[in-house]
């Protein structure tokens, strides 16, 4: 087993400084099996000195000659957030700041198909409580659908195909996923819709001598349905559309698309 664990600092306007850790647990499940690629581990936790929480253990874990994976998080937090309401025209708004305790617990298990395509079904669980806006401000006045707070809990199927060389840090390949999840007061959600999520990557190692990599990335969200505003499809964020607040839009539909150039440092 191999851990790459690593301090955590940051400042934000609405956190101020943060202080955390991050780690990377790699390893094997069966050292006898060659053709699975190594399983992992990331949890991380960061505080605030606003008395903030951030923490997720996130995993993928491969099976039996990577016939099978399984891959999903355990999350937590306590964040403050700029709430600007929902829809595209939301330049005359001044965000709300809200607060909430935030627990998640998702999974996905697939089995392959074929060399690169697996199929499975995946869970989906959000309990949102604590939710709190600014007196007056806008969650307060617009009361959007959850604006009380919500649980959901769903279930639904997905097909993914990965080729990448490296599950963390891909130089080459492809991934491409398609997930449809059913939200459904049968599975213990007190609100009902359903989502279907579009994920395509693209990884080429453009330049060998200099392992620089052209990464490239479509995002699609559709979300029909009685769905509480937390749970809406938001544009920004750390992983797409990263020029922008995360939530800076949201609605039922998104579509996204990047492209990055990685060139190491060092």
């Amino acid at each position: 087993m191999a851990s790459y664990p690593l301090p955590v600092i940051y400042f934000a306007p609405e956190t101020r400084l943060g202080l955390g850790a991050y780690a990377t647990l790699v390893f094997k499940l069966n050292k006898n099996d060659t053709i699975s690629r190594k399983s992992n581990v990331q949890p991380y936790f960061i505080y605030t000195i606003n008395k903030q929480i951030l923490s997720s253990i996130g995993y993928t874990l491969f099976f039996n000659h990577e016939n099978y994976r399984t891959e999903g998080e355990f999350f937590y937090n306590y964040f403050p957030e700029n709430y600007y309401g929902i829809g595209n025209n939301l330049s005359g708004f001044m965000p709300d700041i809200i607060s909430y305790n935030w627990i998640k617990i998702s999974n996905k298990t697939t089995r392959k198909v074929a060399n690169g395509l697996v199929v499975g079904l995946n869970y989906d669980f959000v309990n949102m409580c604590d939710l709190k806006g600014s007196a007056g401000g806008l969650l307060e006045t617009t009361k959007p659908t959850g604006y009380d707070g919500s649980v959901i809990s769903g279930i639904g199927t997905v097909l993914t195909y990965d080729t990448k060389d490296n599950v963390l840090n891909a130089s080459n390949g492809w991934y491409a996923d398609l997930s449809t999840t059913f939200y459904s007061i049968y599975f213990g959600s007190q609100y009902e819709f359903q989502k279907v999520k579009i994920v395509v990557r693209y990884y080429n190692t453009v330049w060998k001598k200099l392992n620089q990599v052209l990464a490239l990335q479509l995002f699609a969200q559709f979300i029909p349905g009685d769905v509480p505003f937390k749970h809406l499809s938001k544009l920004g964020g750390d992983v797409i559309m990263r020029g922008y607040y995360t939530g800076r839009y949201r609605d039922h539909h998104y579509v996204a698309f990047q492209a990055e150039y990685r060139i190491p440092i060092w």
